[in-house]
């Protein structure tokens, strides 16, 4: 009889065992998809980031464009105002001199086209803090903590920042 408990007592533990086994085991998957996720968000942020630099950029262009458009309105109709009140001086006032040539569309890396402005990194700080704090042994999730950020963000810019570093 005693052998029969002894069996039982070992099954379950043997069960629970395998239990725990089986939990560890979801548990890593689950931390690995974690890091996973927060890369792929951070990876994200910094895309989007770069497209509302471009749409800054853009939107900046285009405030050019229409104050040069008023500029030369105004210039158009104060010829015209001044034509219509003397016909005589129009042959003395030369026609509205357009302030910047035509802006054609022109491929980025194109012949011919400009050069491309530098775009600012607003991020460089950024960057270099969470490298000098992790060089001075501070972690991962205290960084992210300490300057707000997302741990997978702060973990991409030390994986970016150690390719540089060897490549």
């Amino acid at each position: 009889m005693f052998t029969i408990y002894l069996a039982a007592g070992l099954a379950a533990i043997g069960l629970l065992c395998w239990l725990l086994y089986q939990a560890s085991l979801r548990h890593r998957r689950l931390q690995a998809e974690l890091v996973r996720l927060e890369r792929l968000a951070a990876e994200v942020t910094l895309h989007a980031e770069q497209v509302l630099d471009q749409v800054d950029e853009r939107t900046h262009e285009l405030q050019e464009l229409v104050r040069s458009a008023s500029v030369q309105v105004t210039a158009a109709a104060q010829a015209a105002a001044m034509a219509q009140a003397d016909p005589a001086a129009t042959a003395r006032v030369p026609a509205p001199v357009a302030l910047s040539a035509p802006v054609a569309p022109v491929a980025p890396g194109a012949p011919g086209a400009p050069p491309a402005p530098a775009e600012p990194d607003r991020y460089n700080d950024l960057r270099t803090q969470v490298i000098s704090l992790a060089g001075r042994g501070v972690a991962a999730s205290q960084i992210a903590q300490m300057l707000g950020l997302p741990r997978g963000e702060v973990s991409l810019i030390l994986n970016l920042s150690k390719k540089k570093a060897t490549a």
